[in-house]
This record gives C-alpha cells, structure tokens and sequence, in this order.
C-alpha cells in the first residue's frame, strides 16, 4: 500500500534545510518549501527516500507526519507550515461533515413536522 500521509521536515540549522530543499526539489511529487521557517512538507511516497538521504547526509532535522482527523483540523488549518494536498483534504472533510449535518438536521425537521400533523390531526 502507498503511503499517503504528507510529513514535516523541520531542520535545525541553515545547511541542514538547503541541503533538504535541494534533493526534494528533485522529487517528482508534492513538496512544499517554508524557507523562513526552515521546513519542509514532503508528500508521504517519498518517506523511506528522504529518511534515508537525511541519515546519509548526517542532517539535523526534526521529522513528523501530518495526520489529519477531526480532533486535530483546527490545529492544521493553522499551521504555517502545511501544504495544499493537506489543505485540501481538510476541506474535503469539512464539505462531508457539512453534508451530513444538513441530512440530520433534514431528517430531524421531517419528523417534527410529520410529529406535528399527527398532533393537528388528533387535536
């Protein structure tokens, strides 16, 4: 199975981030480059690749995988340091989590009507 999820690369000093930057824009994927911060947002195909060139290379980085679930949406959409795909999916999420809500609250209206005819019809 492919991994999907995206992951953080946040490096500790100058060299350790150029370094990174430099072979992940040779990546043929999704990577998003956050030079004031010293971070990287690489997608998660490449993981064993990168955790490999950043063994190598001795770099100093700080490695975390970007989970997305309904506790942790907020904190994303926050961060400054995330990319499009993540922002996407979150959005993707939120347009579900919307279109549920308005079929229960669709659902919920049609019984309190259905409850009210019943009541007028007793009366």
């Amino acid at each position: 199975m492919e991994q999907t999820t995206p992951y953080r690369y946040e490096a500790k000093n100058d060299g350790s981030y150029n370094e990174l930057a430099a072979y992940a824009t040779r990546l043929m994927g999704n990577v998003s480059l956050f030079p004031e911060l010293r971070t990287i947002v690489i997608d998660g195909r490449f993981a064993k690749d990168v955790s490999k060139f950043i063994d190598k290379e001795g770099l100093d980085v700080f490695i975390s995988a970007i989970e997305i679930d309904d506790e942790n949406l907020a904190t994303l959409i926050h961060t400054e340091a995330i990319d499009t795909a993540t922002l996407r999916s979150i959005i993707d999420r939120l347009v579900e989590q919307s279109n549920s809500m308005a079929e229960k609250h669709n659902s919920i209206m049609a019984d309190i009507i259905a409850a009210d005819e019943t009541v007028k019809k007793d009366r």
